[in-house]
Parts: C-alpha cells; sequence; structure tokens
C-alpha cells in the first residue's frame, strides 16, 4: 500500500541486471517453503488425533508455504521493482507466519513449556520490527533526488 502512494516512480522502475542475486532469493525462498511444508507435514503425522486442536499452528504454516512459492516465482517478473517489493513483502509475511504458527502450537499445545512461547513470541516481534525498518527504508529510496537548478 505505501508503495503505491509513495513509491509508484521507484516501483515502475526497472531493477539492476543482477540474475544472481534474484536467483539466490528465489532458491531461498523455495527453501522456506519447503521447511513450511515439512513442518505441516510433521505435525500432521505426529498429531493425526488433535488435528482440530493445531488448526491454527496448520493454517499458519499452509500461509508460509503459499506465500514463500508465491514469493519465489514473484522474483521471475524482473521487468519491474513492483513484483520484486510485492515478493519481499511476501516473504516477510511468510516468516511472520512461521513464527505465529509455532508460537500458537507451543502456547496451545505445551502449556508447561512458557520459555519457548517467549521466545517464538521475541522472533514475530523481532520479525515486526526488521520489516518495519526495511520499510522506513524503501521509503527513503522512494523520496524523489532534489534535483539543482544551475
Amino acid at each position: 500500500m505505501f508503495g503505491v502512494l509513495f513509491g509508484k516512480d521507484y516501483l515502475l522502475g526497472t531493477p539492476k541486471n543482477d540474475t544472481q542475486r534474484f536467483d539466490q532469493v528465489q532458491n531461498v525462498l523455495l527453501v522456506l517453503s519447503g521447511l513450511s511444508l515439512t513442518a505441516i507435514a510433521l505435525f500432521s503425522a505426529l498429531y493425526p488425533e488433535a488435528l482440530i486442536k493445531i488448526r491454527s499452528t496448520l493454517l499458519y504454516l499452509s500461509w508460509a508455504f503459499v506465500g514463500f512459492v508465491v514469493a519465489a516465482y514473484l522474483t521471475n517478473f524482473r521487468q519491474r521493482r513492483l513484483f520484486l517489493y510485492t515478493s519481499e513483502i511476501i516473504e516477510w509475511a511468510g516468516l511472520l507466519s512461521i513464527g505465529v504458527g509455532f508460537l500458537s502450537f507451543f502456547r496451545t499445545q505445551v502449556p508447561s513449556a512458557s520459555e519457548l512461547v517467549y521466545v517464538y513470541l521475541v522472533y514475530v516481534l523481532t520479525i515486526v520490527i526488521i520489516a518495519m525498518a526495511n520499510l522506513w527504508f524503501y521509503i527513503r529510496f522512494w523520496k524523489p533526488e532534489k534535483k539543482e537548478v544551475k
């Protein structure tokens, strides 16, 4: 939303042709999607009788899986920065979904492990803070440069 409001010119511009970097980002996103899918399979296999109880965990991990796959394939559209920016937003949402999924699991299924709840709570808060800092850096790039008139 901020991108459309503040950075239309920046986002519609063409990024540098850095194919190796974009391929690395895509590979990382596909690995993260595999991690999410593995976690879904593991929770489903270990808790088949409690699928209703862990449905919120499975939902968050499923959102992360779908988000990472979509973000990975958005990096293929390198004609505009908008696709790369959208990919990055979805990546941050996927990382947040993984954290919230594990937080939900440990909060509901292992109430005696409050330390794990705190660990994932710190993780979620850290992801939110880093994502906000990332947005701040993007907004700095979106501002048009002032041209000196001679």
